[in-house]
């Protein structure tokens, strides 16, 4: 199976790279902090590819200089229902950094 990049996907992201790649990939990866169930829903629908959740957290408060915050998991359960719901959502890998 071939991943492919990890695209952010808070940035634009051009629609020929994914293009061009979409022959060579098994499955679409992004990384995302923000809203991942929307853009993961939004990807797979443009491109009928699965699609990995391959770097995320949700944090309730930012982390301090060093420092170390737990994630959210209030937000994590509902994030694991969204995207349970979305048919090319193949996994999700929750950042370990926080």
């Amino acid at each position: 199976m071939i991943l492919g990049d990890c695209y952010e996907a808070n940035e634009a992201i051009a629609m020929d790279v994914v293009e061009a790649a979409l022959p060579f990939v098994d499955v679409l990866s992004f990384q995302d902090f923000r809203d991942p169930v929307a853009h993961l829903n939004e990807w797979h629908r443009k491109t009928g590819k699965p699609v990995l959740l391959a770097d995320a957290a949700g944090l309730r408060n930012p982390a301090p200089l060093g420092g170390f915050v737990p994630n959210d998991g209030e937000w994590y359960a509902e994030v694991l229902v969204a995207l349970f719901d979305n048919p090319g959502c193949v996994g999700f890998h929750l950042c370990g950094a926080y």
